[in-house]
């Protein structure tokens, strides 16, 4: 897929998984109106420019140093417990609330990653 790699089920999974918990995170409920809400902030050019230049400047710095090592995209996937962490973090130390969209999308998170562990 990525560098020439190849992702298995699990694999394709474990990307799928951590996305979608990547886009949820910032909501506040599943209600209709924060999925378009999410939607129409993510159309916007400043939106879509900004994600473009993290994810540029980020596969530059990481998959060159990353390739020799392992999948390119299991390791991008892997990453993202950083989030988990920090929510954690937010909520213990700095008292953030915790809505069930956030919990949810932590918990397939940590799913998505640990998936990787079986992916080929």
């Amino acid at each position: 897929m990525f560098l020439g790699g190849k992702l298995d089920f699990l694999g394709m999974l474990s990307v799928i998984l951590v996305t979608i918990a990547i886009l949820t995170f910032q909501l506040k409920t599943y209600d209709k109106n924060e999925f378009k809400n999410l939607y129409q902030q993510l159309a916007k050019p400043g939106i879509a420019y900004a994600l473009l230049t993290a994810f540029t400047v980020a596969a530059y710095t990481l998959w060159g140093k990353i390739a020799v090592l392992s999948k390119a995209t299991y390791v991008g996937t892997l990453r993202q417990l950083s989030l988990v962490v920090g929510t954690f973090l937010g909520w213990k130390y700095l008292e953030e609330s915790l809505p069930l969209p956030k919990i949810v999308s932590v918990g397939m998170i940590i799913i998505g990653s640990g998936l990787i562990a079986f992916a080929k």
